[in-house]
């Protein structure tokens, strides 16, 4: 789940489409729903049968159902739906500590 999409059979058996940067980054990228949800439907889906299911808990659940997902195809996400004010809000939050 740190290099890319993983889907399988949970404790059978997994696939990894692999980013080339770690996933962290691309998760962060400004165009992380489009990158990822592209990603699914052209490289994932197909492969989502016989039981197959995304197995990634740190792809927000808004992203999955924007690629069309139904709830049986993925794990249940640990990550809050991305919301792109409360990213600007954090990205515009000041992290100096006051001595």
């Amino acid at each position: 789940m740190e290099k890319g999409i993983v889907f399988g059979i949970a404790g059978e058996s997994f696939t990894t489409l692999a980013f080339t940067t770690p996933f962290v980054k691309v998760l962060s990228h400004p165009k992380a729903t489009e990158i990822i949800k592209n990603a699914i439907i052209n490289k994932v889906l197909p492969d989502l049968k016989d039981g197959n299911i995304i197995l990634n808990t740190n792809i927000p659940e808004n992203i999955l159902k924007e690629a069309g997902l139904k709830e049986e195809q993925y794990v249940k996400p640990l990550v809050a739906i991305q919301e792109k004010d409360n990213l600007d809000h954090r990205i515009g939050q000041s992290t100096d500590r006051k001595r």
